[in-house]
């Protein structure tokens, strides 16, 4: 697990706790219907009073396309 430079691990924000390994969804977009997003939290950063998230995005097959070459 990793954990940001003062040792922390987890923040907490409107009264929900997050910890580094979790799984989020947040609304990133503003778009009526719009799904949220699927995150992990890889690190979390506390710089001062500002405290951030760093994480991979995962996608629904739906949101990715490929051309079929087989």
């Amino acid at each position: 697990m990793k954990s940001n430079q003062d040792g922390q691990s987890s923040l907490t924000f409107n009264n929900m706790a997050y910890h580094v390994g979790d799984f989020v969804l947040a609304e990133v977009s503003s778009e009526k219907g719009a799904l949220p997003s699927i995150f992990l939290i890889e690190n979390i950063i506390k710089n001062g009073d500002e405290q951030m998230i760093y994480g991979n995005q995962f996608y629904r097959p739906r949101e990715t396309f490929h051309v079929q070459t087989r």
